[in-house]
């Protein structure tokens, strides 16, 4: 009984208290049980789980980066980079496959987001 408590705690301190909008809106009325957590859960993704709208966002994301032509401009090439990374980390979670984007995404970064020595010298080796 203490631990099925303890999650609809944590369920309603980690994940009601920060819901706003139309998601608090989907699960109100639920009561604090173990059953309805798993309820909640399913009306939210049944609600807002739509993933090729999010690998969509993400493509799109990575095709606006801002570009960064100054050679000596690190602070700008290592946001690109985080920023690359961190789009790349999340459609691999959606199960997207880096051959299904990586032609159009390199080609928008050589071609249009870093200086030209940059992608010289990663081309040439």
């Amino acid at each position: 009984m203490a631990r099925v408590l303890g999650r609809i705690f944590e369920f309603d301190r980690q994940q009601w208290g920060f819901l706003e909008g139309p998601a608090k809106s989907t699960i109100a009325g639920l009561s604090l049980t173990e059953a309805n957590y798993k309820c909640a859960v399913e009306l939210l993704k049944k609600r807002f789980e739509k993933k090729a709208t999010v690998q969509r966002a993400h493509i799109n994301q990575l095709l606006q980066l801002p570009a960064v032509f100054k050679e000596r401009d690190t602070t700008g090439l290592r946001k690109l980079y985080d920023s690359c990374e961190a789009h790349n980390r999340a459609l691999k979670a959606l199960g997207v496959k880096e051959e299904t984007y990586s032609a159009i995404v390199v080609t928008s970064l050589r071609y249009g987001k870093v200086a030209r020595t940059f992608s010289v010298d990663y081309y040439e080796g």
